[in-house]
């Protein structure tokens, strides 16, 4: 995630676009690594919807952790770089080790989509886990 990622992420929860219910599991003293520092403070007190609500380091820190708690990294090919995208609606699956799903990316000519893939036969009112 690039500065311009978490600043839409900013963006959107201050829409409360349904982003908005995802969360982070990262704990208030979570020690950020020097890249994501950067991004605190190159966002901090920047103003993105007018002068009177600037952007605070708690919202960037924030949505550095739920960028990193729910982002799913997919890549079209090797010829492209890697990314990491947020599917709020994928991100509602449990993680278990053992899981009963898997995920796959998939691409058509404008998004990134992924589809959760049954890896055992899944019972009505059965749990759909993903690793």
């Amino acid at each position: 995630m690039t500065f311009s990622g978490a600043l839409r992420l900013i963006r959107l929860r201050r829409k409360n676009h349904p982003i908005s219910l995802l969360s982070s599991s990262r704990s208030k003293s979570f020690k950020l690594p020097n890249w994501e520092q950067d991004v605190v403070e190159m966002l901090s007190e920047c103003n993105i919807d007018g002068k009177s609500n600037p952007i605070q380091a708690k919202e960037v820190k924030e949505c550095l952790g739920i960028w990193a708690t729910n982002g799913v990294k997919v890549q079209r090919s090797t010829q492209f770089m890697a990314c990491v995208v947020l599917y709020p609606d994928f991100c509602l699956l449990n993680h278990r080790c053992n899981p009963t799903s898997m995920y796959v990316p998939y691409f058509d000519e404008k998004n990134y989509k992924v589809d959760a893939r049954a890896q055992v036969d899944i019972k009505a009112g059965e749990e759909i886990t993903i690793r």
